[in-house]
């Protein structure tokens, strides 16, 4: 018991930050509905852009603003949220500190008291929505430094992920029991598995993959652009823009005078997380997940059809599911998520056993019984603050991340053609400027009721 004091101490001053802690906005689903809503408000307002919540709210102010197609106010918060987070990769790679769990030592609580974390491929979707800004601005070169920033990104996620990782290892907190090894669990993770079976780790970002290989395939650096799509098709096998890509990339070749087209297509939301209860060893907990029945193929997507003065020119097809990236994610961090709430319930523990102690002890004279039952006092607080804590489990994601990709990569004889973007019920008139040999990027997103297409040429990217 001699590390307690300090220990109470801890709790004393947590205790104030756990009582202000920001909850989950549960209005999100209505306000999801409501983005095409010319009555909805101009900025994201659910999450404060200060204090633990800055990253998050800055992520879907980005989002909420490219849905609409205000592509110069999505690129400003997009770009403030890759430099808070390099900020903080920068600081942490320096002192080889652990991000996601960096305050498993000092913080019990739920992670509501905690800054919302850098989540892995939530990182990566930073460029790869920005580098789509770009594109729409007719920024040519930042998309190219958006797509060089990614491949970095990558690496750096993958460096803090194995660090947290190994830290777990290390604390001893990390065991067998206090993973989700019961059935339903592995049944989920299962059906995971057999929609991407090389998904690993959430940095396996196969859209980020995608617009990295285009880049390098721009660039004439094939050797580089192959390697990523030889990985797309390890995590998400059998997809024909893909194998296209591939066959590019080793000498094939477009008529002549024709340009290639390709079109990126993102349709609902990704799913929120649920609160679910569960026994891991000897303890009950009260736990963030996402729900089988969300996460498994998004089977209400309507495909994109392009037409020309009528007439068929390409259809978008899956691509991939964002929801099994989010999943790898939310496992990779429920570990240290765990490992906390095996503390707080230890210390909880700690806490009552003192009270008890004394409330339980005759004391010698009336200073220092009334002394012993404000000690018995404060331990109770600290523990029922304990308890409630780790009843609010953290909820937070960035909802208004798409929920799938649809893709199409046809060819086009060089010029202008006015298409036609249709898909269920909604459509837009794009005008589409086609330069032989070079390489036209569409992109649509279709969510809440709105559709936005815009297109940009690759030629002059560096």
């Amino acid at each position: 018991m001699k590390g307690v004091a300090p220990e109470l101490c801890q709790m004393a001053l947590l205790s104030a930050l756990v009582a202000g802690c920001s909850t989950y906005p549960v209005q999100m689903e209505d306000f999801k509905g409501d983005v095409s809503s010319p009555n909805a408000p101009s900025e994201y307002d659910l999450y404060s852009k200060s204090g633990g919540n800055k990253l998050l709210a800055l992520q879907e102010s980005g989002r909420l603003d490219q849905i609409r197609g205000r592509y110069n106010e999505s690129s400003k918060a997009y770009s403030e949220a890759i430099a808070f987070c390099d900020q903080q990769e920068d600081a942490a790679l320096v002192r080889g500190e652990v991000i996601l769990d960096s305050t498993l030592a000092v913080t019990y609580g739920n992670d509501l008291a905690l800054d919302y974390p850098m989540v892995g491929f939530e990182r990566m979707m930073l460029h790869v929505l920005d580098g789509f800004n770009r594109l729409a601005l007719g920024d040519v070169d930042g998309f190219g430094v958006n797509m060089r920033h990614l491949e970095r990104c990558r690496g750096r996620t993958q460096t803090i992920l194995k660090r947290n990782m190994e830290a777990l290892q290390k604390s001893g907190k990390l065991t067998e029991k206090s993973s989700l090894y019961d059935k339903s669990y592995k049944d989920f993770m299962d059906q995971i598995n057999k929609l991407a079976p090389g998904l690993k780790h959430s940095t396996d970002n196969v859209y980020a993959l995608y617009l990295m290989a285009l880049y390098r395939e721009v660039r004439g650096d094939f050797r580089e652009a192959l390697a990523h799509y030889q990985e797309i098709e390890r995590i998400w096998p059998g997809k024909k823009v893909v194998s296209m890509g591939m066959n590019l990339c080793r000498g094939a070749k477009w008529p002549d005078g024709y340009g290639e087209v390709v079109v990126f297509f993102e349709e609902g939301f990704i799913p929120p997380k649920r609160t679910i209860h569960a026994k891991l060893g000897d303890v009950y907990m009260t736990l963030p997940n996402y729900a089988e029945a969300d996460c498994l193929p998004y089977e209400d997507g309507s495909p994109l059809l392009l037409l020309e003065g009528g007439r068929y020119r390409a259809v978008t097809s899956f691509f991939c599911d964002l929801a099994p990236l989010a999943v790898r994610s939310h496992e990779e961090r429920l570990k240290g998520i765990i490992a906390r709430k095996y503390l707080t319930a230890g210390l909880t523990s700690g806490m009552i056993y003192l009270n008890y102690s004394f409330n339980g002890y005759v004391y010698p004279n009336p200073a220092s019984e009334l002394l012993a039952l404000c000690c018995g006092f404060v331990t109770a607080l600290t523990a029922d603050i304990m308890v409630l804590a780790s009843e609010r489990p953290d909820l937070r994601s960035w909802l208004l991340l798409p929920r799938q990709v649809q893709m199409a990569r046809f060819a086009l004889k060089g010029g202008r053609h006015e298409l036609t973007l249709r898909s269920a019920g909604k459509s837009q008139n794009l005008s589409v400027d086609v330069s032989p040999g070079s390489k036209t990027v569409i992109y649509c997103t279709s969510a809440g009721g709105t559709m936005k297409c815009f297109s940009a040429n690759l030629k002059t990217v560096k």
